[in-house]
Order: structure tokens, then sequence, then C-alpha cells
């Protein structure tokens, strides 16, 4: 049939829209393939009709829900592909009219998957104890990854495989830095590794006095130590000792730290001191006792109750003693006590126990002693006792009533805390060593009065310093019994003549008494009797925690708190028990009415203190006029009375 229009015949595809798919273009070793994107070339249709082409893909053989215009270009990047998913590509051709051809050859590819370092912890702050474990995020295979733990250990490395997971536990408490790295990606945490508190301890119960030894196991390496021994007491050494001088049970912490990093927990132990057998004394022949618990000051109370009170001249050392507290002399310090009717012993016998750490053997040495006169002429003592650095002995120097000098020596422990006694009952004299007899030799004369003072540490001319420390010092006008001997010789003269109540009275009543921060609490007592006030026992409630407690004594002035006479501090109160706050030595008189005053200091992170009431409730307390003290004022202001005193302190001594 003919027709006069020109007739256009539709192209064929088959034959007008024919190409080939370039192969190269798979080769993903030559970069078609990246992450989420594939790049496709193709060879063009000969056929001059041909306008487009038309990239089409899918995530199924034959299946194509994805079309992309290519325009007249010969290739193409599909972008936004899912990396690791695997996707099938094929191209047509079209002309001017909308006409298409077939599709080309399939052709597929696998995305691959990118390099990631990134990577998640089990835990970011740990304890040395426990391990970490790092989990990297991707589970694909890659060229090379590397694990660095910060800790100076040797990397973990791997090559054309799966990063794996990696546990690790850190030895040394600190910061550390662990860092994966996969092929050009890194990435990095850091972990907190705390040290991990532990520690033994010699020994855990006793009789007191308790010495117990205390050795750090904790874990981490710390290189800070902060022990709490439950009974006020700390220590910041790694591996202290310390002595619990009282009964109770004591919860001794320590906390630990170290690389920049606070252990979690403290490690806790108890202590548990039983209450020493009570010690008798065997007569009233006591004609002195010292202590010298004071810790502080110029005198030291004499706790036999006869008021030989002793001064220290030119300044000898408080330190830590056989129990409690300690003097130490070098050079030119003394105690001097002057001549008494008690401590003027003649006939009736006498008896000398004391503790002695001489530390330094190269002189002779005055212990204590009664010099014969001033100017220490022949026969030098009425009594004294020395170590003489020729014999390396300890020895007893009594003069007689025809004036000659009689000398007994023993061998003792020099530069450990080592308990010295003679005795002499006019007939024999008897030296012991840590309570066991060494000598015995007969002495019959008499040992005649003298009224010259007697010295600790230093003879009249100055002379023989004691090169060391002395405590629990005792003087009597009898002589003891072997077993009296070896019971004072584990005894404390604040346990066989405990300190008294001079003002105020030792009482725990029913209320609860809340102690605020920085306002300092003072309430009137009465002395009892004459004497020195040498500590402040404190009823600390449980349920407190105070980090500090500071306590004092003033004088009256109408009816309110006027001079200070003695103040003192615990760094820390055990609570639930009676606290006894070392006061140095405040002299009261009988009948005479003073203050007591007791302070929280004012800070950001104390904790609130409890007290008790006393009995005899309602009486008159006065609050400090300042509500942010951190110390006791040296002249009290007034300021507001109420009437809801006493509290659960009061002034103890001799």
């Amino acid at each position: 049939m003919t027709t006069n229009s020109h007739a256009v015949s539709a192209p064929n595809p088959a034959v007008i829209l024919t190409w080939y798919l370039l192969v190269s273009f798979l080769i993903l070793a030559a970069g078609a393939a990246r992450a989420g994107q594939v790049t496709l070339a193709w060879n063009g249709s000969p056929s001059a009709t041909v306008t487009g082409y038309t990239l089409s893909y899918g995530t199924a053989s034959g299946t194509y829900t994805n079309h992309l215009g290519a325009g007249n270009n010969l290739s193409m990047t599909a972008t936004n592909l899912q990396d690791g998913g695997t996707y099938y590509f094929a191209v047509k051709a079209y002309d001017a009219a909308g006409n298409q051809s077939g599709y080309s050859n399939e052709v597929t590819t696998t995305l691959p998957v990118p390099a990631t370092a990134q990577f998640s912890a089990s835990s970011t702050t740990t304890n040395v104890t426990n391990a970490v474990t790092f989990i990297p995020a991707s589970g694909a295979a890659v060229s090379s990854w590397r694990w660095d733990f910060g800790d100076g250990s040797t990397p973990l490395t791997g090559t054309n495989s799966v990063v794996p997971q990696a546990t690790k536990s850190f030895t040394a408490a600190g910061s550390y830095v662990v860092t994966l790295t996969v092929g050009s990606a890194v990435q990095s945490k850091t972990i907190a590794v705390r040290p991990v508190a532990g520690f033994d301890a010699s020994t855990a119960s006793g009789t007191a006095p308790v010495s117990v030894s205390f050795v750090d196991t904790s874990l981490g390496s710390p290189s800070a130590w902060n022990w709490s021994f439950g009974d006020g007491s700390t220590s910041t050494e790694k591996n202290p000792t310390h002595t619990f001088a009282a009964a109770g049970s004591f919860t001794v912490s320590l906390a630990v730290s170290g690389g920049g990093q606070q252990g979690a927990d403290a490690a806790t132990k108890t202590i548990t001191v039983a209450a020493p057998p009570v010690v008798v004394l065997p007569d009233a022949s006591l004609a002195a006792a010292y202590s010298f618990d004071e810790t502080k000051g110029t005198v030291a109370a004499d706790a036999s109750g006869n008021g030989n009170t002793a001064t220290l001249v030119n300044a000898p050392t408080w330190g830590t003693g056989k129990f409690g507290t300690s003097l130490g002399f070098g050079t030119s310090q003394y105690v001097t006590v002057p001549n008494s009717s008690s401590l003027d012993i003649g006939a009736n016998g006498l008896t000398i126990s004391f503790f002695a750490k001489i530390t330094d053997y190269g002189r002779d040495q005055v212990l204590v002693g009664k010099a014969w006169d001033a100017s220490f002429a022949y026969p030098w003592y009425q009594f004294g006792v020395e170590y003489s650095t020729s014999a390396q002995k300890i020895v007893l120097y009594l003069g007689d009533t025809a004036g000659t000098s009689h000398s007994y020596r023993m061998s003792a422990p020099l530069g450990v805390w080592t308990h010295i006694a003679f005795s002499h009952d006019g007939s024999t004299v008897k030296g012991y060593v840590d309570g066991v007899l060494q000598v015995s030799v007969a002495a019959g004369f008499r040992i005649p009065a003298n009224g010259a003072p007697m010295r600790i540490g230093l003879d009249p001319l100055g002379n023989q310093p004691t090169n060391g420390a002395l405590d629990e010092v005792r003087i009597y006008s009898g002589a003891l019994s072997e077993s009296d001997i070896a019971a004072h010789a584990a005894a404390a003269v604040s346990l066989t003549n405990p300190p008294l109540e001079l003002a105020g009275e030792k009482a725990e009543g029913p209320a609860v008494y809340p102690l605020p921060m920085g306002v300092a609490k003072a309430f009137p007592v009465v002395a009892a009797k004459s004497g020195l006030i040498t500590s402040v026992p404190v009823y600390v409630d449980t349920g407190s925690a105070a980090s500090k407690l500071i306590v004092g004594i003033y004088k009256d002035k109408a009816g309110h708190p006027g001079a200070r006479l003695a103040t003192a501090t615990l760094g820390a109160a055990a609570a639930g028990k009676w606290n006894s706050i070392p006061l140095g030595a405040a002299a009261v008189t009988a009948g005479t009415k003073y203050w007591l005053a007791i302070l929280s200091p004012k800070s950001s992170t104390a904790p609130l203190v409890y007290l008790r009431d006393a009995s005899g409730s309602g009486g008159v307390m006065e609050s400090s006029a300042k509500s942010s003290l951190t110390s006791l004022p040296s002249s009290w202001s007034i300021g507001k009375q109420v009437y809801d005193g006493p509290l659960s302190l009061y002034g103890a001594g001799y």
C-alpha cells in the first residue's frame, strides 16, 4: 500500500540499540566499587537515533527498582548504596521518541564495608581487679587492625581479618588511652582504672594496750594511703603501727589512691581490744606518778593525788610513748618536781618504776633522781637511777644515813621501750627488767630524809642528760612485791590511776543534741577539787562522723565564759563512745566556776556532730557570738544563753 506521507520505521532496539557493557567497570580493585557507591561504564550504541541511557539496579537479579538517567554519558556512578550490600545493574538505550531498547547484560557487585575503628568498652571506669572488654563495631574483614592499650604492653595486631574483641586487665591504677586503628581510621577511649584497698593486721584482738602492725596489700600500686584506726587516730604511712590504748571494738579502714584515681571503696577490719585486768594499787605508798599524756604544755600532772606537779624545763619533747605519749630529752631538757612530804622518802622503803627508751649509749645519763644536795656532792643521791656508759648497765644509787653511796647494777635492753624498776625494803635491793627480777642484793641500811627536789632527765649541775625518752614514772615510799612490779610493767599510769572527774561529770543523758558547725557551745561547771585538768572526754553519739572537734575550758566572767585557759583538738571523733581529748594541763581550784566549751569547726564538708545531754539537763548553755568559728576564741564574746545544758563532756585530771 502506498501513502503520501513519509513513513518512519520505528527503530528496532535489538538492532539499533546495541552496546556492550565494559567488563572492566566491575573490577573493584580499579576503584569502581567504593563504600556506598558503584561506578559503571558501557560502550555506546552505534545507532545515530539513540539520545541517552538509563541505568537500572536492584538487590535481586533481574528485578530493578531504581532507575537513573545517564543522559548521553557512557558511565555513571550509583550513590547512596548500602555498604556490604549486593546490587545488580543493567542499562537501556532510548531515542528522542522515548523508545527503549531491552536491557543490556546484567552485572553484579557487592559493595565493600568501609574500614571503621569504632568500638565500645564494657566499662570506662573500673578497678584493677576487673577486666575490660573492647568490642569493635564492624564484623567485616579489614586489611589491617591494631589494639593499643596505653599501658606499655605489646599491642594486638592483625591483617586481612575481622577485628577481634579484646579483653584487658590493667595491673596499675591510672588513666589509660585505649586506641583501635583499622587501616587509616583511628578511635580512642580513656579508661579510668582505680586501685583496690586491702591490708593485713598483725593481730585482730588483744588486751589493752594492743600494738598492731598494718601491712598494705592494696592492688593497683597506690601512691597514697589514708588510714583511720577507729579511735580518732589517723595515718598516711603505707605500713603503720598503731597502739590501741583503750578497750573497745575499733573499725580500721584504709582508703587508697594512685595514678590520679581514688579507690572506689575502703578496706576495713575490726580490731577488738579487751580491757586489761584492773591493777590494784598495792597500798597507799604511791608518792608520785606521771603518765606524760598531756601531749603539750610545760607541766605534767601527778596521778598519785599527792599534788607533786612536775614542771618541764627547756622544752622536753612530747612523743609517742610506751603508753600514750612520753617525754624526750637530749641536751638541757629536764623535769623538776619540788620536794614534798610524800616525795621525801626515808626509812620506810622505796620503789622506782618507769619505762625508758635510751637511744644514745655514748655517755652517762641521769634518768630519775633526787640529788643529795644542789651541788650534787657525794653521796650524790638520796635515790637515783642512771645509765652508765662504761658498764653499759642501769645503775641504782642510794645514800644512807652515814652519807655513804651504794650502787646496784643490772643489764637492760637499749633502743626499745624497757620497763625498769628498783626496790629497797631496808634489807634488800631488787632490780627488775620488764617485770622480771634481775638483781637481789643485801642492803641493810636506811635512806635518810632529804629536802632536795626530784629531777628527771638531767643532774642538778645540768650534766648527764638522758638521751632518749621516759614514760610512766612512778615513785613509791615502800617496796613493792615482785607480782606488783610485774603488773606495773604491763599497765599505764592512766590505768592504775585513772583521771578523776574534776569539772563536770561523766554522764550520757537520753536526749541527743545536734552540735551545729561553726557555733561553739559552753556550759558552766564547778571544780570538784583543785588540780590539773589534763583531758576532756566527750561522748559522741552514734550517727556522727565528725572530722574534727575542738574543746576548751574558760574562766567565768560575770556569768559568762571569759578568758580561755586551755584548748585541744581531736582529729576524728569515734561515734558511739567516749573520746578523750588531751588538753595539756589547766589548773582549777575547788569550788570555782568554769565553762567547758566544744566546737565543730565551720567547714563545707564537715558532717553534723551529735552529743548527748548530761544529768541535770535544763542548765544554762551559751552559744558563741559568731557562727562561723574554725577555732575557739582566746577570749569569749558573749552570745545567746539557753537552758539546755550541760552536754556529754567533762574535765578530767588529777
